[in-house]
């Protein structure tokens, strides 16, 4: 039960929200990104603006791989290495206002549970059931010239199996964490800029930076470094799945990560990226006079790329 009630704590949190299937908490909208040039680069420098044409397409696949240790007390359990996701989704650009401000709307046209040696055939077979509920999920939102977000929401399809709502919310917060905000001010190759953002998923409130490094430029085409650390301080957690006589309290969350990112300044998202995340947690259960350590070490990867068609990159 212990391990259970881990799981549905920490799912809604940033970096385990798209790979595990339980009932999040309910969330509050993230801060807006303070932006913060830490070196302008070398000229001639430019003012980083996304410029996609109404009606422009992008279809793209969204890969993530995770794999999680946990222990309970003193009791290290087995790792927990689920198999990798592969989400299809197209992009559409629906509009652009005169301040510039593009709306687009996506779509999910496929899933792909991958094969995995450490999970078992039926279990496999489940998963790929369940998750092909997904599928025709549809979501829209609003970014800036600057590639900030303005608004975002999910819409599930329907007959989606209600025990996948963490999926699909974090599923909308992994591709607003593929967008890289720009600064204000003319960049250019070297630059490096700091966007800090405070997230509050599942009753938590994380404190995020992220600094991104130009690292070429190609007429519309960027190339980006990233490097990316996550911490919150100690905080009592509210979680639906927590028995009414049971609280929680996160004593320890942090997470690095690292990166690279391809922008073409014509499209909505990223033509490629991929990022790294290292994230250890610790959740101190209480019910009555019982007291419980939860401790966690999750390794995640996420990759974004466009898809060749005809290639088979991307198969069962």
């Amino acid at each position: 039960m212990r391990h259970v009630l881990s799981l549905s704590l920490i799912a809604p949190v940033l970096t385990a929200a798209p790979c595990l299937g339980s009932q999040p908490a309910a969330s509050q909208p993230s801060s807006a990104p303070v932006v913060t040039v830490i070196e302008a680069g070398a000229s001639p420098r430019q003012a980083l603006r996304l410029a996609p044409s109404v009606g422009a397409r992008h279809p793209f696949d969204l890969t993530m791989h995770v794999s999680t240790t946990q222990s309970v007390g003193q009791d290290v359990l087995a790792p927990e290495i689920a198999p990798a996701i592969t989400f299809s989704i197209e992009a559409l650009v629906t509009g652009i206002d005169e301040a510039r401000n593009i709306t687009y709307e996506y779509e999910c046209t496929d899933i792909i549970v991958h094969d995995a040696p450490d999970v078992p055939p039926p279990l496999l077979e489940r998963m790929r059931q369940d998750m092909r509920s997904i599928i025709g999920l549809r979501g829209r939102g609003v970014l800036s010239a600057r590639a900030v977000s303005r608004h975002a929401e999910v819409m599930p399809p329907a007959g989606m199996n209600p025990m996948l709502r963490g999926q699909t919310e974090g599923l909308q917060e992994m591709l607003k964490q593929t967008m890289i905000p720009f600064p204000v001010e003319p960049v250019g190759v070297g630059a490096s800029w700091q966007v800090a953002t405070a997230i509050h998923e599942g009753g938590v409130t994380i404190d995020q930076t992220i600094v991104y490094t130009l690292a070429s430029t190609n007429g519309r085409m960027l190339e980006l470094t990233v490097q990316l650390t996550q911490a919150a301080d100690p905080q009592e957690v509210t979680a639906p799945s927590l028995p009414p006589t049971a609280t929680a309290r996160l004593a320890l969350f942090t997470s690095e990560g690292r990166g690279r990112a391809v922008i073409r300044l014509d499209e909505v998202l990223p033509a490629s990226s991929t990022r790294e995340i290292i994230n250890d947690t610790s959740v101190v259960y209480r019910m009555g006079d019982l007291e419980q350590e939860v401790r966690q070490h999750m390794e995640m990867k996420t990759e974004l790329k466009t898809p060749k068609v005809g290639s088979g990159d991307v198969g069962p």
